[in-house]
């Protein structure tokens, strides 16, 4: 018996995440990845890669006239950017792309899944958040009452999304947690940092506002620093005049400094391999661990490396076997400083994964 076709859309930041998904619901389905063509190079796939070569402003409307070949029509990153769009062009792509939706949705509502990146969003009445510019969140909000398939990244990101909705709004709707990536078999790793020679992975893109590089900057100042050899790789998009000299004020510490405009998942997993151990150096600003996931983990996981993340990231404590979460800088150094003299054994479980494989199995009712 032939698979049912499943799509899966990205064309906007989450490739390696996308790529990831493709995978897992490719055990299910005969599965087709829809891209741009300036992204379709950003990630690796040999067959059943859709590249839309018109303009991407236009990708949506092979989605309307294509969707019916497809069992379900997963949106990897949906209309969620920018936040609040500023100038006029945004305001009117904004409610093109709104419109454009709104077809999909009166024409696939039982097909479409949403992959929620950050619920802030999605959600009006987040007053905090939105201040006086709820008409952007209020439309996006009309995605979550009318999609019956949502994914969440975290099990804290589906209570709390189901909170927000109220349970009985999710009654007709199917929840589920699919984590931005997963660990295949299980794994474990000996951490012990070189006393004399450390590379310290920097994950995300270079970013004035989502980033605290205070944080980096603190550490490296550090004694325990001194007269070590330290490279210092930043895992992330290096495409601004801010970002190049963001990583200028760091040669101070490091004679060697790895960056690029772009890394491909190939480059992404070479040079992320040789750190010593990743840190992330998220901010509160952007509303990581309350309605949103850091890619932090997933990367960890990647790359099965200890990782570094500030203790508001992760409030149910889903990635603790890999990670250390740091209150302060002198809590972050002093576990440094404790893996330097004294190794541990981190687990990387697949238990999630082969969880996820069940539910996945379970709720879209495949035989």
């Amino acid at each position: 018996m032939s698979k049912q076709k499943f799509l899966l859309i990205e064309y906007t930041a989450h490739f390696r995440n996308a790529l990831d998904n493709f995978k897992i619901f490719e055990k299910f389905y005969e599965c087709y990845f829809l891209t741009s063509k300036k992204n379709e190079n950003k990630f690796n796939l040999k067959n059943n890669k859709i590249t839309f070569r018109l303009p991407q402003f236009l990708i949506l409307f092979y989605v309307i006239f294509n969707g019916y070949k497809f069992k379900y029509i997963y949106f990897s990153t949906p209309h969620e950017y920018p936040d609040y769009p500023d100038s006029l062009i945004q305001k009117i792509f904004f409610l093109y792309t709104f419109l454009l939706y709104l077809i999909i949705f009166f024409i696939y509502k039982k097909k479409i899944i949403f992959q929620l990146r950050s619920l802030h969003r999605y959600f009006p009445n987040i007053r905090s958040v939105h201040k006086k510019k709820i008409f952007y969140s209020k439309c996006r909000n009309y995605y979550l009452q009318n999609c019956q398939n949502i994914i969440c990244e975290s099990e804290f990101l589906r209570k709390k999304l189901i909170n927000m909705l109220g349970k009985s709004n999710c009654l007709d709707k199917k929840i589920l947690v699919i984590y931005y990536a997963y660990s295949r078999k299980k794994n474990k790793i000996k951490v012990n940092f070189n006393k004399k020679m450390i590379n310290i992975g920097i994950l995300g893109a270079v970013d004035q506002n989502r980033k605290d590089y205070s944080v980096l900057y603190k550490l490296l100042e550090n004694r325990f620093f001194f007269n070590k050899k330290i490279t210092l790789t930043f895992l992330g998009s290096v495409n601004t005049k801010f970002a190049e000299n963001k990583i200028k004020e760091f040669s101070k510490f490091s004679k060697k400094i790895i960056s690029k405009n772009y890394f491909s998942e190939k480059e992404f997993i070479k040079f992320g391999k040789k750190c010593s151990f990743l840190i992330s150096l998220n901010n509160k600003t952007n509303f990581y661990g309350k309605y949103r996931m850091s890619g932090c983990f997933g990367d960890a996981i990647l790359l099965k490396k200890y990782l570094y993340c500030p203790n508001f990231e992760d409030p149910s404590r889903e990635f603790s076997d890999f990670t250390f979460y740091y209150k302060n800088i002198k809590s972050m150094i002093k576990n440094i400083k404790i893996r330097a003299n004294k190794s541990i054994i981190v687990t990387f479980n697949s238990i999630k994964y082969e969880q996820t494989l069940k539910i996945i199995k379970k709720n879209f009712e495949i035989e």
